[in-house]
């Protein structure tokens, strides 16, 4: 009896009835049974049951010739987005998984897809952004193979629920891959799964739980010298000191990240130490240092970065730049933003950069053209219920409805913003969601209760510690202004 593994692009449609299951989940291609003789067939049959292997029934057949047209019949054009190219893939990946063709799926799953680096498909599809066909595909596998692949898949799954912010889902799946990994003994997916719960609490502001699993993550890092889990993990600790606005305390970390990212060969360690550096002057409204940043964040991007580096980095500058108030320089990094996310498929961060647009046209005061950008992106957003992000949309839209005197519509927005930021699952930029309520009531001239709550914003979130909560203080003092003026004229005209 002949049989091989298959190679689908050398397979033609009249192989598919020759094909044969494994207990494993492989397939096989078997010589044709027309041409063996009657004696031969009953051989091969009794040889197939000896060794577990399996003839597909008529429905099995079925998913075979569906992924077969996938695999090599499905021509995406050199135009189609990031999804559509690796769409045959995927299809083929769930009509394996139907007829339970585990190391035929698997294979597809480590199919290397060309970025900067060879990405494995089952990363690439998270990494343009659609987590939920991700977690689709994570879950059809998990429990198929072996424990060691388990534990590989929970860890990627644990990062695409947090990736749409279904933070318990994630926590849960992180735990379940720490048990699994100890059981293994294998300490680097336990270090991966520890900076996983690290991650999952600090967005929950459970910020003393955060520091013990990244210091835990940290201390395992240290101890096999994983090298990048060490960065990694001192990343996970400075955002929790970044939550707790303890400045000197975040750059003395990155300040050591980026000396340990000096010292590797590994470019995207070093990018990643530049980027986290720039993200924390920001965060912190230090715009002067940033400044520094800015010129050689632009001689990165003219050297030859990949789409997503080059995205992450013009999401950095454009931002700078709109803070800063060099909106035609804002305009062309959008425009460019715009041009990498087109090639890239991303839809989160399509949904992002169209939110850029929205507090672009905010500083520009186009309020009508902001709304039609910030609408777009909630839209999007809702869709990867990603509430963090949903949060700022929501407060940038009361915004503008406050500044074009709807504020029945701007309170709307603003009460949905504070309740998802005082949800126990988030609890998280209520400050924002505040100080959209307190403009609101600025607009109404209810001028007393608006400045209460805006003193309470900023007691929560002083401005020397904060690029937001700064321009909260600015606001008020240009609106305080504004006030003063108009009750001066109005006294001249008497």
């Amino acid at each position: 009896m002949m049989s091989q593994t298959i190679e689908w692009q050398e397979l033609s449609e009249k192989d598919l009835v020759n094909i044969a299951c494994d207990r494993a989940g492989s397939l096989l291609l078997f010589c044709p049974q027309n041409s063996l003789s009657q004696s031969s067939q009953e051989s091969t049959e009794a040889c197939l049951q000896n060794q577990s292997i399996r003839r597909l029934k008529f429905k099995e057949k079925s998913h075979i010739k569906a992924a077969f047209y996938w695999l090599k019949l499905y021509q995406p054009s050199s135009e189609s987005s990031s999804l559509e190219t690796i769409k045959g893939y995927i299809e083929a990946i769930h009509h394996f998984c139907e007829i339970e063709a585990w190391q035929e799926a698997l294979k597809i799953l480590l199919h290397p897809i060309k970025t900067y680096q060879a990405t494995p498909l089952h990363e690439y599809v998270g990494m343009i952004g659609y987590y939920s066909e991700q977690i689709k595909i994570y879950l059809n596998i998990l429990g198929k193979l072996d424990e060691r692949w388990d534990c590989i898949w929970l860890n990627q799954l644990g990062n695409a629920y947090f990736n749409i912010s279904q933070y318990e889902k994630s926590l849960e799946t992180y735990e379940r891959q720490q048990k699994l990994a100890r059981k293994l003994k294998n300490t680097l997916l336990e270090a991966k799964a520890f900076g996983g719960m690290g991650i999952v609490c600090c967005c929950k502001s459970q910020l003393k739980e955060a520091t013990h699993f990244h210091q835990t993550q940290l201390e395992i890092a240290r101890q096999n010298r994983y090298e990048s889990e060490e960065i990694e993990a001192l990343n996970g600790l400075a955002n929790v000191y970044l939550r707790q606005f303890k400045e000197k305390k975040v750059f003395a970390l990155y300040k050591e990240i980026i000396k340990k990212s000096q010292n590797t060969e590994n470019f995207n360690l070093k990018l990643k130490g530049i980027k986290l550096v720039g993200y924390a002057y920001l965060h912190f409204g230090r715009l002067n240092k940033l400044a520094l940043y800015i010129e050689e964040l632009q001689n990165l991007l003219e050297s030859g970065l990949d789409l997503y580096s080059k995205w992450e980095i013009l999401d950095l500058m454009l931002s700078y730049y709109v803070y800063k108030g060099q909106y035609e320089t804002a305009r062309l990094c959008l425009e460019q933003a715009e041009q990498v996310i087109e090639k890239i498929s991303n839809n989160w961060a399509k949904a992002r950069i169209t939110a850029h647009w929205g507090v672009y046209y905010i500083y520009l005061k186009q309020y009508d053209r902001a709304i039609d950008k910030l609408s777009q992106s909630l839209g999007l957003i809702r869709q990867f219920s990603d509430s963090l992000s949903i949060i700022y949309n929501l407060c940038n839209l009361s915004y503008c409805y406050s500044s074009l005197n709807q504020p029945h519509i701007a309170l709307q927005y603003a009460n949905e913003a504070l309740s998802l930021a005082t949800c126990p699952s988030i609890n998280q930029h209520q400050e924002k969601a505040l100080a959209a309520i307190a403009y609101v009531h600025w607009q109404q001239r209810k001028y007393i209760k608006g400045l209460l709550l805006v003193a309470y914003v900023l007691w929560l979130v002083p401005p020397w510690k904060s690029r937001s909560s700064q321009v909260v203080f600015e606001k008020t003092i240009q609106e305080v202004q504004k006030l003063l003026a108009r009750v001066i004229q109005s006294y001249r005209w008497k």
